[in-house]
């Protein structure tokens, strides 16, 4: 009867200290892919990295363009790496419809405009802009000021 329990109680010792051997085994000889690019155009730069290991199990990913990106991988939970662009986007949006200032803009000309917050178009980073004044080929805009709306 103690035989059989010393066996039972070895067989399972040895299939915890296997295990442990696969793992280690697997933690010091499976190699960790990786893989990176770049390019750089005057100003236009971009870039891509990736690494991975043990069958993908375990990823990380970059990648920087007009905005950074990542995820890291860990099985198969993806988490961002940055925060997103959107919840700047609303924090933007919610800022410009609780303001009630004026914005104005006055060129070296003399122009001036005077335009509401709440007036102004919100757009995300990926955009090119919001047009608030056009100017002449030899106009510039030398002063930007808030200023409280008129009653």
């Amino acid at each position: 009867m103690i035989f059989t329990i010393l066996k039972v109680i070895g067989i399972i010792l040895l299939v915890v200290l296997a295990l442990i051997l696969t793992a280690l085994l697997c933690v010091l000889f499976v190699p960790v892919k990786y893989r990176a690019v770049g390019s750089f155009d005057n100003t236009d730069i971009r870039a891509k990295a990736h690494a991975s290991w043990l069958f993908h199990l375990f990823a990380l990913h970059i990648e920087y363009a007009d905005e950074t990106d990542g995820y890291i991988r860990l099985a198969f939970v993806k988490r961002k790496l940055f925060d997103d662009a959107d919840s700047d986007y609303e924090n933007d949006e919610k800022a410009a419809e609780a303001s009630d200032d004026d914005v104005m803009l006055i060129t070296n000309s003399g122009t001036i405009i005077r335009i509401n917050v709440k007036d102004v178009s919100i757009l995300g980073r990926a955009t090119q802009g919001v047009t608030l004044m056009r100017t002449n080929e030899n106009e510039k805009v030398v002063s930007i000021e808030t200023v409280e709306p008129e009653e």
